[in-house]
């Protein structure tokens, strides 16, 4: 029988070579070319707000600052000039002005989480079940945006620099890491609710990992 299904497969790669070849792995030029293919539909996508839509609040926040990463990691940058700049100012802007909280965070049974001592974190969403999948993301557009200087203008931050607004995205990160139980060291929907889980404890280290790059 085994070799029955070999003789089988045989005659089928002769009969179909083309079955049997794999497939050429695409170019670099295809490759960039695909990459500009899909920034120039996602440029079409943006609202004139500067969000990106995709239903309530948290779904628009959560894609505009996907959407804006993806024109960052590409070159794009607030301020740059570039074809897609306009764009990500625009995104992050709307990001800003959208969701975000200013609030006091407390020690923690494992230390202070306020590096900066100005008992403030930062987070969008906050009190809600959205709120560390999107300050997550959030976190990482921003310092994608190779723009540490750059000043809010307008909503709950207005005049501060990024890097300032990063500061208290990580003190809010640390706030917010459970502390104790077998979720230690994970997040949940809610920073600071006690226990982890691992759809939403990716977000903050992303956020985290990326805030690095900033010291």
């Amino acid at each position: 029988m085994k070799t029955r299904v070999l003789e089988l497969l045989l005659i089928a790669a002769l009969l179909c070579p083309g079955l049997a070849a794999p497939a050429a792995a695409a170019t670099e030029g295809e490759i960039d070319q695909a990459i500009e293919d899909g920034l120039v539909w996602l440029a079409l996508q943006q609202n004139g707000d500067g969000s990106f839509d995709g239903g309530g609040v948290d779904y628009r926040l959560a894609q505009t600052a996907t959407a804006v990463l993806a024109f960052e990691n590409e070159g794009h940058f607030p301020g740059g000039g570039s074809t897609y700049s306009t764009h990500v100012e625009k995104g992050l802007d709307y990001l800003f002005q959208t969701s975000v909280s200013e609030f006091p965070i407390t020690n923690q049974p494992h230390g202070d989480p306020d590096t900066n001592e100005d008992d403030k974190g930062v987070a969008w969403m906050k009190g809600t079940n959205r709120e560390v999948y999107v300050t997550g993301m959030i976190m990482q557009a921003i310092v994608a945006s190779n723009r540490p200087d750059r000043v809010v203008t307008g909503g709950t931050l207005n005049g501060q620099t990024y890097k300032q607004v990063m500061t208290n995205l990580v003190d809010w990160a640390a706030w917010g890491q459970v502390d104790s139980g077998t979720g230690r060291g994970g997040w949940r929907y809610l920073a600071n609710s006690g226990n982890s889980d691992n759809s939403t404890a990716q977000w903050p280290v992303l956020g985290l990992v990326a805030a690095e790059q900033w010291g």
